[in-house]
């Protein structure tokens, strides 16, 4: 029963916030519009600049040539890198590290996949207050993620006009880092981009974020704890 009071609580407050997880609302055009001149950075010298040092960064990280600050050894590091890059959005199992390491290893004992297709959850309530986060927040990171890589709204279908137009009023393009970096545009990996697993780090962080975190928390001590 707590369990499900606790799930209640959370949809409750995701629903308070769920009109802004719909593709290009009002608050994704000002997102987009905000991160637009991002687009122009090839244009400038500074810009270049950052381009430049952002690729030999992100290089030297997967190489392992900088070193990171963490404890794992860098052979360990690529294989976390391996792990996130599926995402277990069924049950989370791969972001429990969060959690702590008690409440984490609890979690994941009951709640892991078995393979690609196929996993346990914690419970029903947590399978349900996951899933819903997952279909409220998609579309917020699919909304900057496909616009800034083709100009699409799921890696195919066109923008609105009035997104369209975001880029066009200040000479931005699509496809930025490919184009700088003289990699593939952005069309000839639409099959790529729209397999891919979102990216955690590009969620907005949020009130809808936090209380979901909090609320889950509380489910998951309950349901462990068998009360």
């Amino acid at each position: 029963m707590r369990i499900l009071q606790c799930a209640a609580v959370a949809l409750g407050l995701s629903l308070s916030y769920a009109a802004p997880g719909e593709a290009q609302t009002v608050a994704n055009l000002a997102v987009l519009k905000g991160l637009g001149p991002l687009t122009l950075l090839g244009k400038t010298q500074s810009g270049k600049a950052a381009l430049s040092s952002n690729y030999a960064v992100t290089g030297g990280i997967q190489t392992g040539d900088i070193r990171q600050s963490t404890l794992l050894p860098f052979t360990e590091q690529q294989q976390q890198a391996l792990r996130d890059a599926y995402i277990t959005d069924g049950n989370l199992a791969e972001l429990a590290d969060g959690l702590g390491t008690t409440l984490g290893s609890a979690y994941v004992a009951r709640a892991h996949y078995q393979d690609r297709e196929h996993f346990t959850s914690i419970s029903q309530a947590v399978a349900d207050l996951i899933a819903y986060t997952n279909s409220t927040t998609g579309s917020d990171s699919n909304a900057g993620k496909y616009f800034f890589a083709n100009g699409t709204t799921d890696g195919k279908t066109p923008v609105s006009a009035e997104a369209a137009d975001i880029l066009k009023q200040i000479g931005g393009t699509t496809d930025m880092f490919g184009s700088n970096y003289g990699r593939r545009p952005a069309r000839q990996v639409q099959t790529l981009l729209a397999t891919r697993a979102r990216s955690r780090p590009n969620r907005r962080s949020s009130p809808l974020s936090a209380a979901i975190t909090s609320a889950c928390q509380r489910i998951i001590r309950s349901t462990i704890a068998g009360r």
